[in-house]
């Protein structure tokens, strides 16, 4: 049935229409009155059946996402009308209502109540999810498709759930969160700055494409599905933002931290040994021997030492130094990512290339993926 401007506007007048029973059983002309309207209780004119109907109770539950009362009230309803929790519009109502409903500390006691209940059943299912794929991953025996599968997201798009750009948005997005945030541990700054020189470098390969690539070394599906869903980038795109734009106070910075860890580990080495002999001797010492891409600490600040290195006689100082030696190699020779995440971005690019020029068509699982035929010869990669 076709749905006419002068339709709508003659039922929102009260013009005398006939067969008005049926345009209120037809969801689509109740949600065409609604957005002319923008009046809720327009909900109460509907049938039975139009308040059943999902793509109805979503247009209202985001149309009027500001009145609480009112979303939650017929978000409620609906869930009641079915029990199936294999049905992806209570999964896709339910995410949609967490989301709505996440700053929870505001809200009074029952909307608390109703927000800890979506937000709970969200987070539940969003970490079975994981786990499940994990478990899958492990049991494979292929270790082909155990490269193919990467964090599991390519299982996902076969569930019952996939048709749905929200849920699968949101599983997205719980990789993305994992790689960047949670597990991996990694500081986007030092990614960055460890393979770009200038702020024009970063600009001229890009933003999506730094992000992608990175993405990709990890999960090759994950990073076809967000290229198509780029939205999903969002907010890791205004956090690199805030990083160019302190380009330059970068090597400051980084300056500070390198100094903090050094002389942090540095006290505890003496402590381990019980030295009395003030640290800054040590110091003094090392400085002298100019060891290349170690700064010095004390000698351009006038500081003398009364230790030198010819008048060591005990074995421990002797020990106590190279260990600093090694230290000093360790904090100021070092990627800085080595040294605050256990190396895990590191191990990454060891094991899979360069994440910022990883080409798949160059790679032995795109020639393996070629071979089977699950890759077609005009790949956009090629």
């Amino acid at each position: 049935m076709k749905i006419s401007k002068k339709l709508v506007y003659d039922y929102i007048n009260g013009e005398d229409i006939e067969n008005i029973d049926d345009l209120e059983n037809n969801y689509r002309f109740m949600m065409e009155v609604t957005k002319i309207t923008h009046d809720k209780n327009m909900y109460h004119m509907c049938s039975n059946e139009v308040k059943n109907n999902y793509e109805f109770i979503k247009f209202m539950v985001l149309e009027f996402s500001s009145d609480l009362d009112f979303i939650i009230e017929i978000a409620n309803e609906y869930m009641s009308m079915s029990n199936n929790d294999l049905d992806v519009t209570r999964l896709e109502l339910t995410f949609i209502m967490a989301n709505l409903l996440k700053d929870y500390k505001n809200l009074d006691e029952d909307k608390m109540d109703v927000s800890i209940h979506y937000n709970m059943s969200k987070s539940m299912f969003l970490s079975s999810e994981k786990v499940k794929r994990q478990l899958e991953i492990i049991k494979e025996e292929d270790l082909f498709w155990k490269e193919e599968f990467g964090l599991g997201f390519r299982i996902n798009q076969y569930e019952y759930y996939c048709t749905s750009d929200i849920v699968m948005n949101e599983i997205a997005s719980t990789y993305i969160e994992d790689i960047f945030y949670n597990e991996a541990d990694i500081k986007l700054e030092d990614l960055i700055h460890n393979r770009f020189k200038t702020v024009d470098d970063f600009n001229n390969f890009g933003v999506r494409k730094f992000l992608l690539n990175y993405i990709r070394c990890y999960d090759t599906n994950l990073a076809d599905y967000i290229e198509c869903h780029i939205n999903l980038l969002r907010d890791l795109e205004k956090d690199i933002n805030r990083i160019i734009r302190n380009f330059n106070n970068y090597n400051d910075n980084l300056e500070v931290r390198r100094n903090l860890i050094f002389k942090h580990d540095a006290y505890e080495i003496l402590g381990k040994y019980n030295c009395c002999t003030p640290i800054n001797e040590f110091f003094v010492i090392i400085d002298k021997m100019n060891i290349k891409g170690i700064p010095k600490f004390f000698i351009n600040d006038g500081y003398s030492a009364t230790l030198n290195l010819v008048d060591i006689n005990n074995i421990e100082e002797y020990k106590i130094i190279k260990e600093l030696i090694e230290l000093a190699k360790e904090v100021y020779l070092k990627p800085i990512t080595e040294l605050d995440d256990g190396n895990v971005s590191n191990k990454i690019i060891q094991n899979k290339a360069d994440i910022l020029d990883f080409d798949l068509s160059k790679s032995k699982k795109y020639k393996n993926l070629r071979a089977k035929k699950l890759i077609p010869k005009n790949n956009k990669n090629e």
